[in-house]
C-alpha cells in the first residue's frame, strides 16, 4: 500500500502541473484565476465568485483568498500555494467553496487552508498536502458547538513536503467509502487540539490505516452513521464520543478524566465502540447523550454499546441529559448494554409541572406519565422520547404546557362580544348624540360604526398563559319610535387576531376569529327613568393554532370549530340635569351570555394533536355606570363615562380534552382564572349636524389587575 500511495503523490503532482497549464519557456501559469502579486480576493454573501475553471492561489508572490458568511466560491481544480505562499480563509456561516476537481494545499510553496465558523469545503476529488519535497501545507478545521467548519473530501492524502492537519472543532467529513482516509501521514502531521476532533463517515466506511497518528490534546467525537476504523488505539489525550454509527479500534484505554460518550438517535441508531482487543476502563465514565426525537420506551435496552475482545471493566457510573429516563450499564463477557428505565429520582412529567406551578397542566401530565412509564406505541413513543431528551423538571414542565388546548379563543370572543354590547348599549341611552323629537318621522335613524379593539390578558396566578388580541369591526343598525318605545336592529362583524404568551411554555398559540352578530334593542320611558333591553344571537368561527418545539419535536397542531352566542341584557337609567349644559346619567346594568363552542379535533401535531370537547362558558354580568354629558355649543357635546362591574359566574373555561395518540385518556385543563370585578372608563366627542345627523368619536377602556381592553369607534347617526 506504501508503494501505491508514493506512487500516486508522485503522479498526482504531475497532474497538477499538467492541469494548471505550467509552461516552462514562459513561466506563466495558464490557471483560469490567479491570485497572487501581494493580491487578496474577498467573496462576501450576494456576490457568488466563479473560477470559470482552475485556481491559484499564490504563484508569483502571495496571495490570499477570503469567503465569509453567506459568499459562495466555485471552481475545478484548485492550488493553494502553487510556488509561493497561498492562503485561503473560509469563515462564518454559510461560507461555501465548492472545488469540482481536486484540492493541492502546497504544491511547490506554502499553502494554507482554514475553515471556521460554520463554513464548509466540499472537494469532489481528492485533497494533497505539501506534494513536493520543500513544500508546507496546512489545513486547520475550527469552530464550536452550532458553527464548526466543515471540510468534505473523499480523502486527504500527504506528499512529499510537511503536510499538516490542524483539528480544533472543525469537522473532518467523508464523502464516500475509503479504506485510508488519510495516506501518508505520520506521527506529529496531525494535531487535535482543546475543540476536538470531529470526523464525520456519513453513511460511509472509512478507514485510518497508520497507528497512533491522531495525537493531541482535545478528544475525538465520530459523527454519522457509518464505520469509522482507526489502526491503534485513542491515542487523543481527551474524551471519546461516538454520537452515531461504529467506532472501530484496536485497543481502548480510559484513564483519568476521560470518558466515552455515547449518542442514542434510535432505538436501533446509537453509537457503538467496537474494540478488537483490550478495552481497558480504569475509571467508569459513560456519558449517554440522547440526541434528536428517539423512540425510547420503558424498559427497553441498548444492546452492544461496547464490545471489546477482553473487556477490562467491572461497573460503569452512567450519566445523561434526560429528566425523564436512567439508563444502566449491564455487563455481560466482553459487551456492555444500556438499560432504559425511568427516572430513579422520581422526575415525572407531572412532578415537573407541579413543582413549576403549571397548574392547568397537572390533568394533561398525568396522561403523559402514563405514556412515559408504560409501553408506548405509534407516534406516541416518538413524544415519549421527545420529553426524555429534555434535561431538567423545568423544560419537562414547558414541553407538557406546550400539548394544551389553546382555551384563550372563549375568553377573547366574550370580550369582542362586550365590544359589541357596547356600542349597541349607546343607542338606547337616554341622551344621545343624536336628537329626539316628538315627530316620529324625525326619531327614525340609521347608524354606522367601524372600530377597533386590542386586548391584553397576561399570565395568571394560577400559571394560565395569557395572550394579546386585536380587533377591528363594523356594527350597523336601524332604530325608530313607537310612541314612548324606542326599537332598533343592528348587525355587528369583528375580525380577532389572538397571539398566546410563550413565556410559560416557550411555544406559541394564535387563532383567527370571526365573530358575527344579529341583535335587537331598544328603550321605554318609565316616568322619569329610561329602561333599556337588548337580545342578540351571534356565530363565531375560529381557526386555531399551537406550536409544539421540544425534544426535537418541531410541529403545528390546527384546529377549527364554530360556536354560539346568545345574550340578553337590561339596563335601568336616569338623566339627571346638572344645569343648562350638563346632565348626569347614572345606569344600573345586568347581562347574561352564553357561548357554546363545538367539539373539534386537530390535526398536524401526530400524536400530540388534540380531540377537544364541546364546551360552554357563561357570564352574568352586574354593572353600575355613571356618565356625564356636557353641551361645548349648541352642536358640539362631550361626554365621559366610569363603572364598575362584577361577574356572579366568572367561567374560567375549562376545557376537556384527549390526544390522539392516547384515545380514551381525557384530561382537563383549567382556563384562564380572571377577575370576576372589571372597571371601565371612557370618553366621546359628538357634532350635530342639521336635519338629525350626527358624527362622534369614543375611546373606551375596561380592565382589572392582568387583564385590560381598549377599543376606539367611529359612529355615523342619520335620520330618514
Amino acid at each position: 500500500m506504501g508503494y501505491e500511495k508514493a506512487n500516486r503523490a508522485q503522479s498526482a503532482a504531475v497532474k497538477v502541473l499538467l492541469a494548471a497549464g505550467f509552461s516552462v519557456a514562459t513561466g506563466a501559469v495558464m490557471a483560469d484565476s490567479v491570485i497572487d502579486g501581494g493580491t487578496s480576493v474577498s467573496v462576501v454573501s450576494g456576490v457568488p465568485y466563479n473560477a470559470n475553471g482552475s485556481l491559484v492561489v499564490g504563484w508569483d508572490g502571495r496571495g490570499e483568498f477570503n469567503i465569509s458568511s453567506g459568499g459562495e466560491a466555485t471552481n475545478t481544480d484548485a492550488y493553494i500555494g502553487y510556488v509561493d505562499r497561498g492562503e485561503v480563509f473560509v469563515d462564518g456561516i454559510d461560507a461555501t467553496w465548492i472545488n469540482s476537481g481536486y484540492l493541492i494545499i502546497g504544491l511547490g510553496g506554502e499553502g494554507v487552508v482554514i475553515v471556521d465558523g460554520g463554513a464548509s469545503v466540499l472537494v469532489h476529488g481528492w485533497t494533497d498536502l505539501a506534494v513536493n519535497g520543500g513544500s508546507r501545507g496546512q489545513l486547520t478545521l475550527l469552530g464550536a458547538a452550532g458553527a464548526r467548519g466543515v471540510f468534505s473530501t473523499p480523502e486527504i492524502m500527504k506528499g512529499g513536503g510537511a503536510g499538516l492537519l490542524y483539528w480544533d472543532g472543525g469537522i473532518l467529513q467523508a464523502t464516500g467509502n475509503q479504506l485510508e482516509f488519510l495516506p501518508n501521514f505520520g506521527f506529529g502531521d496531525i494535531d487535535i487540539r482543546a475543540g476536538g476532533a470531529f470526523f464525520d463517515t456519513q453513511a460511509y466506511n472509512v478507514g485510518i490505516g497508520t497507528s497512533d497518528i491522531l495525537i493531541g490534546t482535545g478528544g475525538l467525537t465520530k459523527l454519522g452513521t457509518g464505520t469509522l476504523d482507526i489502526a491503534g488505539g485513542n491515542s487523543w489525550s481527551g474524551d471519546t464520543a461516538v454520537t452515531a454509527g461504529t467506532l472501530v479500534l484496536d485497543s481502548y484505554l480510559q484513564n483519568g478524566s476521560q470518558s466515552l460518550t455515547i449518542g442514542v438517535a434510535s432505538s436501533a441508531n446509537y453509537g457503538k465502540l467496537s474494540v478488537s482487543g483490550a478495552a481497558t476502563f480504569n475509571n467508569s465514565n459513560l456519558i449517554v447523550d440522547v440526541i434528536g426525537s428517539p423512540a425510547l420506551a420503558n424498559n427497553s435496552t441498548l444492546t452492544g454499546v461496547i464490545t471489546a475482545g477482553t473487556l477490562n471493566a467491572t461497573s460503569f457510573t452512567v450519566t445523561d441529559n434526560s429528566a425523564l429516563f436512567d439508563f444502566a450499564a449491564s455487563i455481560t463477557g466482553n459487551s456492555v448494554d444500556l438499560n432504559v428505565t425511568t427516572s430513579s429520582a422520581g422526575t415525572t412529567v407531572y412532578s415537573s409541572v407541579l413543582n413549576n406551578h403549571l397548574y392547568p397542566a397537572l390533568g394533561a401530565a398525568g396522561v403523559l406519565d402514563s405514556q412515559v412509564q408504560g409501553t408506548p406505541t405509534g407516534d406516541m413513543a416518538n413524544v415519549v422520547t421527545a420529553f426524555g431528551l429534555l434535561p431538567d423538571e423545568r423544560s419537562v414542565a414547558r414541553a407538557a404546557a406546550q400539548t394544551l388546548p389553546l382555551n384563550a379563543s372563549a375568553n377573547a370572543t366574550l370580550g369582542v362580544l362586550d365590544s359589541f354590547n357596547s356600542i349597541f348599549a349607546g343607542r338606547v341611552s337616554p341622551v344621545r348624540g343624536d336628537v329626539s323629537t316628538d315627530d316620529p318621522a324625525a326619531n327614525r335613524n340609521v347608524w354606522i360604526t367601524p372600530f377597533g379593539a386590542a386586548a391584553v390578558q397576561d399570565d395568571t396566578l394560577g400559571n394560565a398563559s395569557g395572550y394579546t388580541a386585536y380587533t377591528g369591526g363594523l356594527a350597523a343598525g336601524i332604530d325608530g319610535q313607537i310612541g314612548e318605545t324606542q326599537i332598533g336592529l343592528a348587525y355587528a362583524f369583528g375580525r380577532t387576531l389572538l397571539n398566546g404568551n410563550s413565556d410559560l411554555s416557550g411555544a406559541g398559540t394564535s387563532a383567527d376569529i370571526n365573530s358575527h352578530v344579529v341583535a335587537a334593542y331598544g328603550s321605554h320611558a318609565l316616568e322619569d327613568f329610561t329602561l333599556g333591553f337588548q337580545v342578540d344571537v351571534g356565530w363565531n368561527q375560529t381557526e386555531s393554532e399551537r406550536s409544539l418545539n421540544f425534544g426535537g419535536l418541531n410541529r403545528t397542531a390546527t384546529g377549527s370549530f364554530d360556536s354560539l352566542s346568545l345574550h340578553a341584557g337590561g339596563s335601568l337609567s336616569k338623566a339627571i340635569v346638572l344645569d343648562a349644559a350638563s346632565t348626569f346619567i347614572p345606569t344600573l346594568r345586568a347581562d347574561y351570555t352564553r357561548l357554546g363552542s363545538q367539539g373539534y379535533t386537530e390535526s398536524g401535531a401526530g400524536a400530540l394533536s388534540l380531540d377537544v370537547d364541546a364546551n360552554t362558558v357563561e357570564a352574568l354580568v352586574l354593572g353600575v355606570d355613571g356618565r356625564v354629558v356636557h353641551a361645548l355649543g349648541p352642536d358640539l357635546q362631550l361626554d365621559a363615562s366610569f363603572g364598575v362591574s362584577y361577574d356572579a359566574i366568572n367561567d374560567d373555561g375549562t376545557l376537556t380534552a384527549s390526544y390522539a395518540g392516547a384515545p380514551g385518556q381525557s384530561f382537563v385543563a383549567a382556563g384562564i382564572d380572571r377577575s370576576a370585578w372589571l372597571a371601565k372608563a371612557g370618553a366621546g366627542l359628538t357634532y350635530n349636524f342639521d336635519g338629525g345627523a350626527d358624527v362622534s368619536m369614543r375611546y373606551d377602556a375596561r380592565g382589572w389587575n392582568d387583564t385590560m381592553n381598549h377599543s376606539v369607534s367611529l359612529k355615523a347617526v342619520g335620520s330618514f
